[in-house]
């Protein structure tokens, strides 16, 4: 079991990763018009709230699932 939890722990940091790493490229493209650099930042701004705050959730689903056993 602990080597599946940490299968879905590196799951969440890996997804996360690779949506700052497209939103830095996203930042930082000046071939794209504005409204279009806005609206993917936005969409990946979102995405990283999700991504982290289902770890979080992960994250305290766990602890509260160990200290009741």
């Amino acid at each position: 079991m602990n080597r599946f939890i940490e299968i879905i722990n590196n799951e969440f940091l890996v997804r996360k990763q690779k949506l700052e790493q497209e939103l830095e490229e996203t930042l930082n493209e000046r071939d794209t018009q504005v409204e279009g650099r806005v609206d993917k930042t936005m969409e990946l701004v979102d995405k990283i709230a999700r991504v982290t705050k289902g770890h979080e959730i992960f994250t305290t689903y766990l602890n509260n699932n160990q200290e009741n056993n």
